[in-house]
């Protein structure tokens, strides 16, 4: 129980709200931190830390606090890199389809894809053309269409930010701020933030591979499987006062969802018995 006490102080969790499929694997995640982790093909650990990395700029805070807001925004300033990792996710995603797969005629107009050409050619061809840049490279950073990505992954980088930065014990300054600035403030006074910005992009590049199976797959006229493997992710935060020490995803593998419905089937209609003679003028509803 002395030990239990002493872990509460510095250790914090942070999983999905509704989706409580996490807790299968809660026993070793909650368990000495010293002790090795029983791996097993369902679920994957990954670990980030401040050994070995340098303090980065107080720039990406304000871009990486633009995740999981309460209003979600479509475009994100992120680090030029992020545009890299995640072309070549787009290119691992649509690997994983079928060859045969047309290009899906409604995403044509809204990526500026060649409706002659297969999704794979056009993937090939355009690799950026799901996260389509709003600009060019502004100096490290630039704006980054997140659409694709799944949503309750995006709303749980936000709610790690927010852990961090209570677990750090820090007072959100939001009086004269946006939510975002006072966020980005809050973590510009932390030793060990770049242990923060590397796991969110290892939650960005899953949430995007898995968001961007489930649209595709939802265009795509004939069922095809998912060929991504889907994980839903619980994080530890470690850490003390303005000092952030380690922060551990856990990845349970979990099955993919079916695909979903563009268009409902149309409801079947009881009709009464036929009447024996047509009406002359056909009878329209009172207008309310």
């Amino acid at each position: 129980m002395r030990w239990a006490k002493e872990q509460r102080l510095t250790r914090y969790l942070v999983a999905p709200d509704c989706d409580y499929r996490w807790r299968k694997h809660y026993r070793i995640q909650a368990g000495l931190p010293d002790a090795p982790p029983s791996r097993t093909p369902d679920f994957e650990i990954e670990e980030f830390n401040t050994k070995g990395h340098a303090e980065l700029n107080e720039r990406e805070c304000w871009a990486w606090c633009h995740l999981g807001s309460e209003r979600p925004m479509t475009y994100v300033p992120l680090p030029a890199r992020v545009l890299t990792m995640l072309s070549k996710v787009s290119i691992e995603v649509v690997r994983s389809l079928p060859g045969s797969v047309q290009i899906p005629l409604e995403l044509v107009p809204l990526h500026g894809l060649d409706s002659k050409l297969a999704l794979r050619d056009n993937v090939h061809t355009r690799p950026d053309c799901f996260i389509t840049p709003h600009s060019p490279v502004q100096g490290s950073e630039m704006w980054l269409n997140l659409s694709a990505i799944e949503p309750e992954i995006l709303q749980l980088c936000g709610r790690l930010i927010d852990r961090v930065i209570i677990a750090c014990g820090i007072e959100l300054d939001d009086r004269a701020r946006s939510l975002q600035a006072a966020r980005a403030h809050a973590l510009e006074q932390l030793a060990g933030r770049d242990c923060l910005l590397h796991a969110l992009e290892g939650l960005i590049r899953r949430a995007y591979a898995q968001g961007l199976d489930a649209v595709l797959r939802r265009h795509i006229q004939n069922h095809v499987r998912s060929g991504v493997d889907w994980w839903l992710p619980s994080i530890e935060v470690r850490a003390r006062p303005r000092h952030l020490d380690q922060i551990r995803i856990t990845w349970l593998r979990v099955p993919s969802p079916e695909r979903r419905r563009i268009v409902d089937d149309p409801l079947t209609i009881t009709t009464g018995k036929k009447p024996s003679a047509r009406p002359s003028m056909p009878s329209y509803p009172t207008a309310s």
